[in-house]
């Protein structure tokens, strides 16, 4: 087996398991439900994958329809709620430790939206906002919010996910940026 087909046949294995993730639980199987941002933040690396090793289009589109019809189910819909919801509460962290697992978040909403399944669908009516007001907050918190480096911005993001570079104070000192990121810590001390 070439390098070539060794990646592609771990794509496909990871595609697998991403859908795994997505399933729900077999009749009288309560202990295990989906673990929806997991799936999502596989689907993201499986992005990244695919801009390095060409998928089959036929088995990416496979892929696309299945996880959407997942996604689509009761327990994903929660799911992503939940990943929602995670990601408000990283953005209202702003100013202190929560805007680079924000970005990240934010990120993995917009891949999954673009590259994977429209989320507007899935959306439950009080999220219907949502992503506009993580959006809004992030612009909020930009004035304040410790930058995240160049070295630490994913070089495959694409560059319409302005978040990662929204930060006014990039000449922040590490000095203060560490004590942002670490300001529990600060507290405590």
């Amino acid at each position: 087996m070439t390098e070539f087909q060794e990646r592609r046949a771990h794509i496909s294995r990871k595609m697998e398991k991403l859908l795994d993730y997505l399933v729900g639980p077999e009749p009288g199987d309560k202990d295990r439900t989906p673990a929806t941002g997991m799936a999502m933040e596989g689907a993201v690396e499986l992005y990244r994958l695919s801009l390095e090793t060409p998928i089959d289009p036929a088995e990416m589109a496979a892929f696309k329809a299945r996880f959407s019809e997942l996604m689509q189910t009761e327990e994903n819909r929660i799911g992503l709620a939940l990943f929602l919801s995670s990601c408000e509460q990283e953005a209202d962290r702003g100013r202190l430790d929560g805007y680079a697992d924000a970005c990240w978040s934010r990120s993995v909403l917009q891949i999954i939206n673009d590259e994977f399944t429209p989320l507007e669908p899935l959306l439950y009516e009080p999220d219907r906002e949502a992503i506009q007001d993580i959006d809004e907050t992030l612009h909020d918190v930009a004035d304040d919010a410790p930058p995240v480096r160049e070295h630490e911005i994913p070089s495959w993001i694409p560059a319409s996910h302005w978040w990662w570079r929204a930060p006014r104070q990039q000449d922040m000192s590490e000095e203060e940026r560490r004590q942002r990121l670490e300001y529990d810590w600060y507290d405590w001390h």
